[in-house]
């Protein structure tokens, strides 16, 4: 049985030396149905509990509140964007995270990426994390890749957030290094194609900065997007049918990280659109 952090109920490996994450979108920007419906303590109760790190977008005050009432501390809060961290096991190097912008699609809105880096408590070990909240790059009735223009947009997306963990790694290196968020659109294409596609930090020659890569390989269809109307999906007159995006990710590469301990998880939606992901083991 696993628990919200895809650990066997009982393990507590992630407390000497490895670690746990999880994002969970907490829909503070959803339509009525998801917002008005999101369980924050439940939310907050099994992710606080069992992860060492949490991050959130589309976070708002009431769901800081919620984690950091879970003895949580909270990193970031702004843009939608929130990072909650355990003290006991992090500790940040830097006094501000590295924040940027990421470059949305055409006529569609941007995204944000947010960096920090830690000293692992119990280890030692630098540890890089960073946050994504996508910006849009297609739509669910016309994905990313439907247009050559879309899919250079997208790139470009993907190339911002990993320029902006190679400037914070040129500081330093980081034995292990994490990037998880909401990826919108672009989380499909790292799905279909993360030999070209990955988040983290890529080399010139487009070849991985950091060995042992892995991916929530597992975690997939987590986002519910309802087609517009008039968009002809669905099997029945009358009746469209939900479509599923793989919006939600988490990557984690170094060398501090070993593939055969990894577990990536899709777990509960808590009330909102999107499901959590978790990953263990790191």
């Amino acid at each position: 049985m696993l628990d919200p952090c895809g650990y066997d109920v009982g393990d507590h490996s992630h407390r000497s030396g490895r670690l746990a994450v999880a994002v969970w979108n907490a829909a503070s920007g959803a339509e009525a149905k998801y917002h008005d419906g999101r369980r924050l303590e439940e939310a907050a109760a099994e992710l606080a509990n069992k992860c060492d790190i949490v991050i959130c977008p589309e976070g708002d005050n009431d769901n800081r509140a919620t984690f950091t009432g879970e003895g949580m501390t909270a990193l970031w809060s702004e843009h939608g964007l929130q990072i909650f961290f355990s003290k006991a096991v992090l500790q940040p190097l830097t006094k501000r995270p590295t924040i940027d912008e990421v470059p949305g699609g055409h006529h569609r809105r941007s995204g944000t990426v947010v960096c920090q880096i830690f000293e692992q408590v119990t280890s030692g070990e630098r540890v890089l994390v960073t946050a994504v909240h996508g910006g849009h790059y297609g739509s669910a009735e016309e994905p990313v890749g439907s247009t050559e223009q879309s899919l250079l947009y997208a790139a470009k997306a993907i190339e911002k957030i990993r320029e902006v963990q190679r400037l914070v790694l040129s500081k330093g290196m980081a034995d292990k290094v994490i990037i998880g968020g909401d990826f919108n659109e672009l989380g499909d294409l790292i799905q279909a194609d993360n030999d070209k596609f990955m988040p983290l930090p890529m080399s010139s020659s487009g070849k991985p900065m950091l060995p042992n890569c892995r991916g929530s390989i597992h975690a997939k269809n987590t986002l519910r997007v309802e087609p517009h109307k008039g968009s002809g999906k669905g099997t029945n007159k009358g009746h469209q049918q939900s479509i599923r995006v793989s919006a939600d990710l988490i990557w984690v590469g170094g060398s501090g990280v070993n593939p055969s301990e990894l577990k990536d998880h899709k777990g509960k939606a808590y009330g909102s659109d999107h499901s959590s992901v978790s990953m263990s083991g790191i």
